[in-house]
């Protein structure tokens, strides 16, 4: 370290951590690099071995195939078809038997089998991943050679498999059939091992492990050794720089520390200074420390002005936002003044149009009436008196079921006054019982039905009204083969899910007896959507538009609600809200 402008040495602790950090990494690499290399230099080693087994074990094919066994059926020209001797006979007997006395001089340090399944003597008999390489290989693929480690029992190994032998014809006899192969060969054996093989099958392969155990234990202590080797250079380092880094740097920073919190919790007085260090960092920043305590100090005593002025500014936005939310509360009162107004007018035009249209309906009955009337003051008596004597009571019963109608628009039904426990379930039940069984219905209808409806309080016959119009409205609405859907259920609705229903006031959530006719036809626009529950609006030719608006009626005077969703080739569904009664036990 050297001196800047005689202030003493210079701020090294950035230079220490990073001595720390890459003497960490340049240690670990090396012990990673040693580690690996060590095992690969161990795996390198296993390859070796395996092929140096490998030759010297398909030097013994060889020299028994093309050697001893010529020379020998040369000399035993007396053999017969029957004798069979594995010890010259057969190389893999002499391959087996060679392996075992290495295996046994060398202490089992490898394995080697030319491994089959089915194979004749039960040693050679391949094992689980030997298996499924030799009916990879029969399977007419293109598999490779393995040559990997792998975990066998917990033990690393180096595996090799390579293919082994492919029957030949001359091979036929002693593996084709048991009547064809030698007695002896048969009576050793038995007849079913290594039997049923076919020309070009693979029915062997060269499988090798070599054991790398006590090779990666012992790069594993190498390494082991060596870390331990650096953790001490590393220990020693560190506890170099430490001592160091006390000694410039922490003990200055605890000054400064000390400082300034001493300034923010109030124990010192702004403007408090510090000696600073001979450390050329440390110096500055003590420097600068003194000049930001003297600068706050400054502030400190124009504080109480700045305070005042902001709490004026404060008090003044708080004056605008009272003026506003005052504001605002007169603005929202003046629109629901205004939206009232709409309604009562609208009301008050739907009564308008209402009353006109029982009017005009009332005008054109009693018209009826008259001229029967005169007919039967005119006319001697006679039989025709007894034909306009019937006109008469039809076109009374049509007046007076007219006014019920427009009673029941307005609210003024049975149902407003009577308080009796009527069971909804069973009155939409009948209405659609009555309305399947219905001759000219041309559509399916279904119920659907929770359990566990309440009673509500009203009249059935009113709600039995209901029911029946919306069923009507739905048949009209869907073509031949449509569907109608009627559901009665009793949920609990939650605030959000009262909203959009049309009622005398604003819905409460909680339970509430829900009755709802859909179906798959035409359906309304938006418009048409909008006015349906108006007194006498109508789309269809022949309708008074009195259907809907009944509905209302009725379900008003009991207190529920109803909503109409609907659009164009959609379907409609119409949604009505009752009251339950609630139990008082």
């Amino acid at each position: 370290m050297c001196a800047v402008d005689g202030r003493g040495p210079t701020l090294a602790a950035s230079q220490t951590l990073a001595m720390v950090v890459f003497f960490g990494l340049v240690g670990a690499c090396a012990v990673y690099s040693v580690n690996s290399t060590m095992k690969r230099m161990a795996r390198e080693d296993a390859a070796d071995r395996a092929v140096l087994i490998m030759d010297r074990y398909l030097a013994v094919h060889a020299y028994f195939n093309d050697q001893l066994k010529p020379r020998l059926f040369e000399d035993q020209s007396d053999l017969a078809h029957d004798d069979f001797d594995p010890h010259w006979m057969s190389s893999t007997f002499a391959v087996r038997s060679i392996d075992q006395l290495a295996q046994r001089m060398e202490d089992g340090a490898y394995y080697y089998k030319e491994c089959a399944v089915n194979a004749r003597s039960p040693g050679n008999e391949a094992t689980g991943y030997e298996a499924d390489y030799l009916r990879a290989l029969n399977s007419g693929r293109n598999v490779a050679p393995i040559s990997e480690v792998r975990e066998i029992n917990g033990d690393p190994y180096f595996v090799v498999l390579r293919e082994g032998e492919t029957m030949a014809k001359d091979c036929l006899q002693c593996h084709g059939v048991p009547s064809d192969a030698p007695a002896e060969l048969v009576a050793r054996y038995g007849p079913d091992r290594s039997f049923g093989r076919q020309v070009g099958d693979i029915v062997s392969a060269i499988s090798i492990r070599v054991p790398l155990a006590d090779a990666y234990r012992l790069a594993n202590t190498y390494s082991s050794a060596l870390s331990v080797l650096l953790l001490l250079l590393l220990a020693g380092l560190f506890v170099t720089l430490n001592v160091g880094a006390r000694l410039w740097l922490i003990r200055p920073l605890r000054r400064l520390r000390d400082g300034a919190m001493a300034i923010a919790d109030g124990s010192a007085q702004v403007g408090t200074t510090i000696d600073p260090p001979r450390a050329a960092e440390l110096h500055d920043l003590t420097l600068a420390f003194n000049r930001m305590s003297m600068a706050l100090r400054e502030r400190e005593e124009h504080l109480e002005t700045l305070v005042a002025a902001r709490t004026a500014e404060l008090s003044e936005t708080n004056l605008q936002l009272k003026h506003e939310i005052r504001e605002r509360e007169r603005t929202e009162a003046a629109r629901q003044s205004v939206q009232h107004s709409l309604e009562r007018a609208r009301r008050l035009e739907s009564l308008g149009t209402m009353a006109g249209g029982l009017a005009h309906e009332l005008n054109n009955t009693l018209q009826v009436v008259l001229g029967h009337v005169e007919l039967l003051q005119d006319a001697p008596l006679h039989d025709t008196q007894g034909g306009s004597l019937e006109s008469i009571s039809h076109a009374a019963q049509r007046a007076a079921d007219l006014a019920r109608r427009m009673l029941a628009c307005a609210g003024d039904c049975p149902g407003g006054r009577v308080r009796e426990a009527v069971k909804v379930a069973v009155t939409v039940q009948q209405e659609v019982a009555r309305f399947q069984a219905s001759p000219d219905l041309d559509a399916r209808c279904s119920l659907r039905l929770e359990r566990d409806i309440p009673s509500v309080m009203g009249d059935p016959d009113q709600l039995g009204l209901v029911v029946r119009e919306l069923l009507d409205n739905a048949r009209d609405g869907v073509a031949s083969g449509g569907e109608i859907r009627v559901r009665l259920d009793a949920p609990h609705l939650a605030a959000h899910e009262v909203t959009g229903y049309l009622a005398d006031g604003s819905l409460e959530p909680g339970r509430w007896v829900l009755v709802e006719v859909s179906d798959d036809g035409v359906g309304m626009t938006a418009e048409e959507a909008a006015n349906a529950f108006e007194p006498f609006y109508t789309t269809k030719s022949l309708g008074r538009g009195l259907g809907l608006a009944m509905v209302w009626g009725i379900v008003r005077a009991h207190g529920g609600a109803v909503r109409l969703v609907s659009a164009p080739n959609e379907g409609t569904a119409v949604s009505i809200l009752l009251p339950p009664i609630v139990d008082t036990n």
